[in-house]
């Protein structure tokens, strides 16, 4: 988040109300909780097969070799 501050403050072009974060996998689970966590930064978070879950993912998943532990 003080990388983001500082390219927000150096790079006048960009809006900061306009940032988003989207990540697939483990990227989805930490744009869920960027998103949540800092909702005054993120305009959107996009979680692609993050793991919320891991009930969920026992019945519900695209890995075929995941077993619950």
């Amino acid at each position: 988040m003080n990388l983001l501050d500082k390219v927000l403050q150096e790079e006048k072009k960009i809006d900061k109300n306009q940032v988003h974060v989207c990540g697939g996998s483990y990227g989805g689970y930490m744009s869920v909780i960027m998103g949540s966590r800092y909702p005054q930064y993120f305009k959107s978070a996009v979680n692609l097969n993050g793991v919320l879950s891991n009930l969920a993912m026992m019945w519900f998943t695209d890995i075929p070799e995941w077993v619950p532990a």
